[in-house]
This record gives structure tokens, sequence and C-alpha cells, in this order.
């Protein structure tokens, strides 16, 4: 080939993509691309679902929620759903909310200290 470029028909992948041309993704031995060899394809649905799920909004929580925080989290949502259903009354679950974000205040706080703390002490204070 002289062209880098160029695509190779010899290592292309025998598949036929969906617009009816052929894939030119590298073969393997077997003849085709990771993306369409037969062999792999449950390795393809296996990385699909986790994919799927740690891009999933609980996924995604569960990286951004302090460990200790998430049972708060998961009553505080259960208590979302009965105040709907009507199985919690309204105060209580107002109240519950009133002290989760003072739960959240005093962790920010403490956060906070801790980072003025680090910050001091990489200033020579």
């Amino acid at each position: 080939m002289s062209d880098p470029g160029e695509k190779d028909p010899k290592r292309a992948c025998k598949a036929i993509t969906n617009d009816g041309q052929r894939c030119w993704g590298i073969a393997h031995p077997s003849g085709f691309c990771v993306a369409h060899d037969p062999a792999l394809e449950q390795k393809r649905e296996a990385g699909r679902v986790n994919g799927g799920r740690n891009s999933s909004r609980v996924a995604r929580l569960e990286k951004l929620m302090p460990r200790r925080l998430r049972p708060v989290y998961d009553r505080l949502e259960t208590a979302l759903q009965d105040v709907h259903e009507g199985r919690l009354d309204v105060g209580r679950a107002k109240a519950m909310a009133s002290l989760a974000g003072a739960m959240v205040r005093v962790l920010q706080a403490g956060k906070l200290e801790e980072l003025t703390r680090k910050l001091r002490e990489f200033q020579g204070e």
C-alpha cells in the first residue's frame, strides 16, 4: 500500500454493514473485526450492560455521595414515594427533608474546615 490511509481489503472484516457496505475494521484470525465477530457477541453484550450500569443515575449518584449518606438518601427517596401514595404525613416528610438538609450543611462545613486546614499546612502556617 502506498498511501497509509488506504484501506487494505486483505485485512478488512468480512462483515457487511447495515448500509450494505463492507466493514473496513481490521479482521482478527476469524475474518471479522471485534464489532462483528460472532464469537465475541457475549463479551460485547457484557460490555454494553456494564457500560449502561456504570453510567446509570444510581451509579453516578453513588460516586458523588459519601457512603454514610446513601442510607439517608434511600430513606428520603422512600419517604417521597410514601408521601406521594398517602402513607406518610407531609409534615413528617418536611421534617425529614429539613434534617437531611442540616446534615448536608454540617458535612459541607466539615469538608470546608478540612480543606482550610490542609491549605494552611501547605502554606506553612
